[in-house]
């Protein structure tokens, strides 16, 4: 697995002037908007996929391959979510400082929910890293997202040291704007943090942990796992059992399932983008992506 801790940085790569900017590499669109949010005024990282690609199988085009090779700094989110990635990381880009968000210390980790819900919001696995139960989505809390960048302004400050100033400035700016949206959000949310909701498949619960509605289940275990007829039909059990008041479906999926599970009653249909699929690619992402979210729970949720 491909990591650097923040406090090493410094020592494993030697300061050195560079002439242009650095070039930098983010794999996923709300961990690249978080790059860029840093390197503001100093340049612009490439983006490897398309929030509208799913992320856990992807083929590289040859100008992303390219941008990899020339990469100084590489920022991935986890190898869980992206297993493809880490060979051509350590082939193209095998010279980059490669930072794996989920794996530094301090990260909130969550076990992915399965069939055996956990309610306990308080749950977390702070720091441990290699389990195959771990849901990679972890940049929904923006807790995670404060301490990733710091540690992106560590890495870009060793590369760069002229311009460590401008990246300290850039990153101390984005914590304030993330501290002030995560208390509009917890307000805004405090009207619908009771109240029980599905989703089609589980990813989202680094958000709904932090910020409080009810999850009551998912219908398919994974994005990519068709649910069997006996899961649809418990689906339907338990929606009608906790009084689901609505189901989430995103943009990447179809609704057919959705539709199957609630016929018959007047549970509501809203829609969950974990990845930033309506939105352009760039340092206002990350807070469009959470304030969308909080939108959808407040709209779809409000009774």
């Amino acid at each position: 697995m491909l990591k650097f801790a923040p406090v090493l940085i410094a020592t494993l790569f030697a300061p050195a002037a560079w002439a242009d900017a650095p070039r930098v590499v983010a794999d996923i669109a709300p961990v690249h908007s978080l790059v860029a949010q840093v390197m503001k005024g100093v340049g612009t990282p490439d983006l490897l996929i398309e929030p509208t690609a799913s992320p856990h199988s992807y083929a590289l085009r040859p100008s992303q391959a390219a941008a990899l090779e020339a990469a100084d700094i590489v920022v991935t989110t986890s190898e869980i979510l992206t297993p493809w990635l880490m060979g051509p990381v350590s082939s193209l880009a095998s010279d980059a400082l490669v930072l794996e968000v989920m794996t530094l210390e301090g990260s909130v980790h969550h076990d992915m929910r399965g069939d055996e819900d956990d309610h306990d919001h308080g749950h977390d696995h702070s720091g441990e890293t290699g389990d195959d139960d771990l849901d990679p989505h972890g940049w929904l809390d923006p807790e995670n997202a404060t301490l990733w960048i710091g540690a992106i302004e560590a890495g870009l400050s060793a590369v760069d040291p002229e311009n460590a100033d401008l990246y300290s400035a850039n990153a101390l700016k984005a914590v304030l704007d993330l501290t002030a949206m995560s208390t509009r959000i917890d307000a805004q949310m405090s009207a619908v943090k009771s109240q029980p909701f599905m989703v089609l498949h589980d990813g989202f619960q680094y958000f709904d942990r932090r910020f409080g509605p009810e999850f009551e289940g998912s219908i398919a275990l994974g994005d990519a796992a068709a649910p069997s007829p006996k899961r649809i039909a418990n689906a339907r059990d338990q929606l009608r059992e906790h009084a689901v008041v609505c189901v989430f479906t995103e943009p990447q999926q179809s609704e057919r399932l959705v539709d199957v599970v609630i016929g018959g009653t007047d549970t509501k249909i809203g829609e969950l983008d974990a990845m930033g699929a309506r939105l352009s690619p760039g340092p206002d992402l990350y807070f469009e992506l959470l304030q969308g979210l909080a939108d959808s729970f407040a709209e779809c949720l409000e009774k």
